[in-house]
């Protein structure tokens, strides 16, 4: 029997090595240590079917039965079945679990799929081994698309070439996949995104496989000798095991080192035959299995994995993702056993039926992806305490004072920074607001009290610009706001006579500086010398996790808002400064301490979101726009309003 025969008879050793190829892409996909290299079961992928593909094409053009439409019509039925009923299914999970943005990026790249694109897509948007790419459902549709647009030109150009003979074949293909590989290794230096997702980078592994079919017949002797097929079979394995535990991101690709897989399935194609132990490992009744259902798997274990990621308030554990890899490997089989395995039957769906059914869903799907784009992910969904400059904190480019001078190009340092007015402008009494941006995000609430009380606030906040008088700073001194906080506090220094009072605050972050702790407290001693002032104390508790997508879920879901569930932790270091800078002032009757009760309470309890249950914070470190005049409420009902009314008219407070 003819090498050729060989190769065109059933192996099922090859459906093992596809289980060898789709295993480590899930398992790297869901981030399981020791698979880093696991992205490497998608190059296994592409010689596997460049082999294949041509074996069967080759088979066709010997025996005088080749069709382009029969070619077209069973890369339908193996293709599209499986990839409809999965992106049927995403449509829902991806209503109910991706907000607006993430939705209108969905529905792009659904578009992008359909018109087999999607590789092209990907690299205008994504770095595959980006954090941001594992939130992506239809991020793993690149490699289908690279090989559609393969499937596109292949057949014809070998159809081209056949009546030149096979020796001619094979040295077209051997110098095109030489080119690509070359091509390769150029765009990993240069672009390297591009060179991860294109054809032109990639066609070397098809033709790879494709080279296979044709080496093959010249090599009988070696196939028939069992040492050797021992030998270059197990060196195969051993190749493709060693980029799967080995290779991780950092590993250039697909350049040279994408050799050490491909040659290594390079080598179990064209040795790994029953008669080895490598080919009887593959042939394994579990591997096999494994592979029927390779194709399906690939396809449901990326949608999954994305959607619980964008479901999960912080990480999903390893419980979580075993799970869900379990859970695309139940879809997988359903998804083969009851829409491959019929799809592919010729006696079940007939060539015009296959035609009209991918015709139909192709235009579907697509029209579903435009709707979804037009429509900007649908952003109605969305409360509106969510959207808008409310629910972002208070900055100078959306009508507040907050000077972030290190976010915002259009900013100057010097008086620009000092000049910003809130409250009952046009009142006599003057109050200072000096500090940081965890000053700046209190703008709202001492607009509404300045308003309510009849004083004006001229606020002075900027980037990192902690409450004092010297050259501490807590940023980089080479910065714009290192530059502008100086400013400020000479401004201070000079000026704090024109005030009736002023408020101080910020974020006590790194209290274990105790020149920083030291010199917020020189401050402090510094004003009570000169003027009557307000401590607002930094909140206590941080978000550790993307509260504001979680508030936003929730609502498109018609869930409460839990803050339970968004990892809020206590910031003992912040409490620490809390009680150091309260047992500085403590006696003193010209200044009043605001902690977190006297601004977050609802119904006499300290709350994470206000009455309108919407988190306070919606960033998870600064309160929002809409937070600080919900805190402002707060202040106005509670017994410290009282205290602050007798500052504000120059009343001693209780000591």
């Amino acid at each position: 029997m003819s090498g050729f025969q060989t190769a065109m008879r059933y192996r099922p050793e090859i459906d093992g090595l596809r289980a060898f190829a789709v295993l480590p892409v899930i398992f790297f996909h869901a981030g399981v240590a020791g698979f880093e290299g696991g992205f490497v079961g998608v190059d296994i992928f592409f010689v596997i079917s460049g082999f294949l593909i041509t074996s069967i094409l080759v088979s066709e053009l010997e025996t005088g039965k080749f069709s382009i439409v029969s070619f077209y019509e069973r890369r339908a039925r193996r293709i599209l079945p499986a990839l409809f009923f999965m992106m049927l299914l995403c449509l829902p999970l991806a209503w109910l679990f991706l907000l607006p943005a993430d939705l209108e990026d969905f529905s792009r790249s659904m578009v992008a799929v359909v018109a087999f694109v999607s590789n092209i897509f990907f690299w205008w948007t994504s770095d595959y081994f980006a954090a941001a790419a594992e939130l992506k459902p239809l991020l793993h549709t690149w490699s289908l698309a690279v090989e559609e647009q393969y499937y596109l030109f292949y057949p014809v150009l070998l159809l081209s070439l056949w009546r030149c003979g096979r020796r001619s074949v094979f040295w077209v293909l051997a110098v095109a996949s030489v080119a690509s590989l070359v091509t390769a290794q150029i765009g990993i230096a240069t672009k390297p995104v591009a060179a991860f997702y294109l054809l032109p980078t990639r066609a070397w592994e098809l033709l790879l496989g494709s080279l296979v079919v044709f080496v093959v017949p010249k090599i009988d002797a070696l196939l028939n000798n069992q040492v050797v097929a021992e030998i270059a079979a197990a060196l195969g394995l051993m190749l493709i095991s060693y980029a799967i535990l080995w290779f991780d991101k950092s590993t250039p690709f697909p350049g040279a080192w994408a050799l050490v897989p491909t040659v290594g399935t390079v080598l179990i194609l064209a040795f790994a035959r029953p008669a080895t132990r490598v080919g009887r490992l593959l042939g394994w009744g579990p591997f096999v299995k494994m592979g029927l259902i390779s194709y399906s798997a690939y396809l449901w274990h990326q949608p999954l994995i994305a959607f619980v990621r964008h479901e999960a308030v912080s990480a999903p554990g390893p419980g979580l993702l075993a799970a869900v890899i379990a859970t695309s490997l139940v879809l997988a089989h359903v998804s083969w056993r009851y829409v491959e395995s019929p799809f592919r039957a010729r006696g079940v769906f007939s060539r015009r039926q296959i035609f009209v059914f991918s015709a139909v869903g192709l235009l579907f799907f697509g029209g579903v992806g435009v709707v979804g784009a037009v429509n900007k992910g649908f952003a109605d969904r969305l409360p509106t305490a969510s959207r808008g400059a409310d629910a972002d904190m208070a900055r100078s480019d959306s009508g507040w004072c907050f000077y972030s001078i290190d976010a915002n190009a259009a900013l100057k340092v010097g008086s620009a920074g000092t000049t910003c007015w809130l409250g009952e402008r046009a009142a006599h009494t003057k109050a200072l607001l000096v500090g940081d941006s965890f000053a700046g995000q209190y703008e709202p609430l001492w607009d509404v009290v300045g308003r309510r009380s009849g004083f004006a606030v001229n606020s002075i906040t900027t980037n990192w610009c902690f409450p004092a008088l010297g050259d501490e700073f807590i940023g980089p001194k080479t910065s714009m706001a290192y530059r502008q906080c100086q400013f400020n506090r000479a401004f201070v220094g000079s000026e704090i006579g024109r005030y009736d009072f002023v408020v101080v605050a910020g974020h006590w972050m790194k209290v274990a500086n105790l020149d920083q702790l030291k010199a917020t407290m020189e401050f402090i001693d510094w004003l009570s010398a000169r003027v009557r002032f307000v401590v607002v104390m930094p909140s206590p508790r941080l978000y550790d996790a993307d509260i504001a997508a979680y508030y936003k879920k929730s609502h498109i879901r018609g869930s409460a808002f839990d803050p339970r569930k968004v990892g809020v932790e206590r910031d003992r270091q912040a409490e620490a400064a809390n009680r150091a800078l309260s047992a500085r002032v403590a006696g003193w009757g010209n200044v009043l301490m605001l902690d977190r009760a006297d601004l977050f309470s609802i119904d006499g309890h300290v709350s994470d979101v206000t009455e309108a249950g919407v988190p306070f914070s919606l960033e998870g470190t600064h309160i929002s726009v809409a937070g600080a005049q919900a805190a402002a409420a707060g202040f106005m009902r509670s017994g410290a309003y009282v205290r602050f009314e007798q500052l504000l008219r120059g009343d001693a407070l209780p000591r």
